[in-house]
Protein backbone atom coordinates (compact mmCIF):
# COMPACT_ATOMS: atom_id res chain seq x y z
CA UNK A 1 0.00 0.00 0.00
CA UNK A 2 1.74 3.35 -1.09
CA UNK A 3 1.82 6.00 1.22
CA UNK A 4 -0.45 7.78 0.10
CA UNK A 5 -3.33 5.06 0.46
CA UNK A 6 -2.06 4.67 4.05
CA UNK A 7 -2.80 8.32 4.63
CA UNK A 8 -6.41 8.10 3.27
CA UNK A 9 -7.13 4.99 4.80
CA UNK A 10 -6.47 6.27 8.05
CA UNK A 11 -8.00 9.63 7.12
CA UNK A 12 -10.88 7.20 6.94
CA UNK A 13 -11.01 5.72 10.15
CA UNK A 14 -10.69 8.52 11.88
CA UNK A 15 -13.23 10.06 10.44
CA UNK A 16 -15.47 7.11 11.79
CA UNK A 17 -14.22 6.75 15.27
CA UNK A 18 -14.87 10.36 15.30
CA UNK A 19 -18.45 9.92 13.82
CA UNK A 20 -19.34 7.04 16.54
CA UNK A 21 -17.65 9.00 19.64
CA UNK A 22 -20.06 12.55 18.11
CA UNK A 23 -22.81 9.75 18.31
CA UNK A 24 -22.22 8.52 22.30
CA UNK A 25 -21.73 11.88 22.86
CA UNK A 26 -25.10 12.67 21.69
CA UNK A 27 -26.83 9.92 23.04
CA UNK A 28 -25.54 10.47 26.94
CA UNK A 29 -26.99 14.23 26.35
CA UNK A 30 -29.99 12.29 25.57
CA UNK A 31 -29.73 10.17 28.24
CA UNK A 32 -28.91 12.80 31.00
CA UNK A 33 -31.68 14.76 29.62
CA UNK A 34 -34.15 12.36 30.23
CA UNK A 35 -32.58 11.86 34.13
CA UNK A 36 -32.32 15.36 34.84
CA UNK A 37 -36.09 15.70 33.39
CA UNK A 38 -37.18 12.86 35.28
CA UNK A 39 -35.48 13.43 38.81
CA UNK A 40 -37.07 17.36 38.37
CA UNK A 41 -40.17 15.81 37.72
CA UNK A 42 -39.97 12.96 40.90
CA UNK A 43 -38.67 16.13 42.96
CA UNK A 44 -41.84 18.31 41.94
CA UNK A 45 -44.10 15.66 42.58
CA UNK A 46 -43.07 14.75 46.33
CA UNK A 47 -43.11 18.68 47.01
CA UNK A 48 -46.64 19.16 45.46
CA UNK A 49 -47.78 16.07 47.09
CA UNK A 50 -46.77 16.89 50.72
CA UNK A 51 -47.70 20.84 50.11
CA UNK A 52 -51.47 19.19 48.80
CA UNK A 53 -51.61 17.25 52.51
CA UNK A 54 -50.81 20.16 54.49
CA UNK A 55 -53.09 22.23 53.04
CA UNK A 56 -55.62 19.20 53.19
CA UNK A 57 -55.15 19.29 57.02
CA UNK A 58 -54.94 23.00 57.42
CA UNK A 59 -58.08 22.63 55.99
CA UNK A 60 -59.72 19.75 57.87
CA UNK A 61 -58.06 21.64 61.24
CA UNK A 62 -60.18 24.40 60.06
CA UNK A 63 -63.61 23.08 59.79
CA UNK A 64 -64.08 22.73 63.58
CA UNK A 65 -63.46 26.69 64.15
CA UNK A 66 -65.77 27.23 60.91
CA UNK A 67 -68.66 25.31 62.04
CA UNK A 68 -68.46 27.25 65.88
CA UNK A 69 -68.58 30.67 63.87
CA UNK A 70 -71.06 29.87 61.99
CA UNK A 71 -73.14 28.71 64.83
CA UNK A 72 -72.44 32.16 65.79
CA UNK A 73 -73.47 33.81 62.74
CA UNK A 74 -70.54 35.95 61.68
CA UNK A 75 -70.55 36.65 58.19
CA UNK A 76 -69.39 33.49 56.01
CA UNK A 77 -67.37 35.39 53.76
CA UNK A 78 -65.10 36.69 57.06
CA UNK A 79 -65.22 33.04 58.19
CA UNK A 80 -64.01 32.28 54.59
CA UNK A 81 -60.96 34.88 54.68
CA UNK A 82 -60.03 33.84 58.07
CA UNK A 83 -60.07 30.10 57.57
CA UNK A 84 -59.21 30.04 53.74
CA UNK A 85 -62.27 27.52 53.02
CA UNK A 86 -64.27 28.57 50.15
CA UNK A 87 -67.78 30.07 50.39
CA UNK A 88 -68.77 26.90 48.55
CA UNK A 89 -67.56 24.89 51.43
CA UNK A 90 -69.27 26.76 54.27
CA UNK A 91 -72.45 26.34 52.93
CA UNK A 92 -72.11 22.66 52.70
CA UNK A 93 -71.33 22.73 57.10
Amino acid sequence: MSDKKSKEALKIINQEEYEEYIEELRQKHIMDQKAIEAAGYDKGFKVGLELGIKQGLEIANNIPFAKKMLAKKIDINTISEITGLTVEVLKKL
